[in-house]
């Protein structure tokens, strides 16, 4: 099973690397196969604003373009025709290496570089060209908001890291990102909760929180609140609280 760190720090709080992560997750029965960091290979690839662009002098099908990051301006040519002047782009600049994708199956080097004899500090870049797509109709352009200097990754919200568990029969618990949260919760000494558990079926929302403090064998001891003014009811009254939420018609 693939597990979201994005997704699963929304479930439980916590600070330290995923390779600690994964070992701790490992010496209490839950193997980490794998770890893959989703969008470090576009770390250097940025949010840009498209300044101006007109027509290239001798090529009919380029443009030239200067856009900024927020601390300088550079020149691009450019072969698309979906932007204008305002837009906000993905730049990598020169020196900046994409990884292997669609339009490039080995990767490629931004490079400076003149093309018909005007001047390219980099290039405005396409879906496919990143390795976010397989096809595109033109360079990718970002929402109005974007901020020049962002990195795209952040931008997109793909800066994250895919934890492989290999979830073993006897722990079903854990197939789902809130069961690993819990488990993660109970290696860490954190606490994991639900933030939405009933959002939209009119059912008033509760948190289970998942505690590791002088319990016995190590083993997480789970409460179940109903409300602020109640102290948390121990797991030994959890399946009657369970049975009530069940219930519950909206109070």
């Amino acid at each position: 099973m693939i597990i979201s760190l994005n997704w699963l720090k929304e479930y439980v709080d916590f600070s330290v690397s995923p390779e600690e992560l994964a070992d701790r997750l490992t010496m209490s029965g839950l193997e980490v196969e794998s770890i893959e960091y989703v969008g470090k290979a576009l770390e250097s690839v940025v949010v840009a604003e498209i300044l101006d662009m007109g027509k290239h002098p001798d090529a009919d099908k380029l443009s030239l373009c200067r856009v900024s990051d927020g601390e300088a301006e550079y020149p691009i040519v450019c072969g698309a025709s979906n932007m204008k002047a305002g837009d906000k782009v993905a730049l990598a600049k020169a020196g900046t290496v994409l990884p292997p994708g669609p339009k490039f199956p080995e990767g490629i080097t931004i490079k400076k570089a003149k093309i018909r004899g005007q001047v390219s500090e980099g290039m405005l870049c396409a879906e496919n060209e990143l390795g976010l797509g397989i096809e595109s109709d033109g360079i990718m352009i970002l929402p109005p908001g974007a901020v020049p200097g962002t990195r795209l990754i952040d931008e997109l919200g793909v800066n994250d890291v895919l934890l492989e568990i290999g979830i073993t029969p006897n722990r079903p618990d854990c197939l789902s990102v809130v069961g690993t949260a819990r488990e993660a919760a109970a290696v860490l000494s954190g606490t994991a909760g639900y933030r939405h558990v009933c959002k939209g079926i009119g059912r008033t929302r509760r948190r289970l929180r998942i505690r590791r403090d002088k319990i016995a064998r190590g083993l997480p001891q789970i409460y179940l609140p109903r409300n602020k003014e109640r102290e948390d009811r121990p797991v030994s009254q959890m399946d009657e609280d369970a049975a009530r939420i069940g219930g519950d018609k909206g109070h």
